[in-house]
């Protein structure tokens, strides 16, 4: 799913911008606008639904949490994808990752207590990686 969406030509001219957000670059209305629309379409995949009144924060926050992360691997703190995998992995990133990294952090945030969710996974499915964002 996640590739056929990829390869789209949207998100084909998205994902230059999204690359550039991850690495700090500032984010003019003009690219959040863009990106929203991108975003709200209905061919987007979703780990939680996204709203028009909702949007622009969710992308700040998505964007903000993406460049966390980045700047945590190119810290050495995680290991690196292999530099031919880079786009690929920040698509499994952004589309799946940080969205649902995001929607458990807004889970957490509307509770008055502790929050507790459990990771169940096989080998290799991404447990850390989303513990990590």
């Amino acid at each position: 799913m996640l590739e056929s969406f990829a390869t789209r030509a949207d998100s084909q001219r998205m994902w230059p911008l999204i690359l550039k957000w991850a690495h700090s670059a500032l984010r003019s209305p003009e690219q959040m606008q863009a990106l929203a629309t991108w975003m709200l379409d209905d061919a987007y995949p979703k780990v939680h639904p996204l709203s028009p009144d909702t949007i622009d924060k969710t992308l700040d926050d998505y964007a903000d949490l993406l460049q966390r992360f980045v700047q945590r691997i190119e810290s050495n703190s995680l290991s690196l994808p292999l530099p031919g995998l880079w786009t690929d992995w920040l698509l499994s990133v952004w589309m799946l990752w940080i969205p649902l990294a995001h929607h458990i952090s807004q889970q957490q945030k509307q509770l008055d207590q502790a929050f507790i969710q459990g990771i169940l996974g096989g080998q290799g499915t991404g447990k850390t990686t989303l513990t990590k964002i």
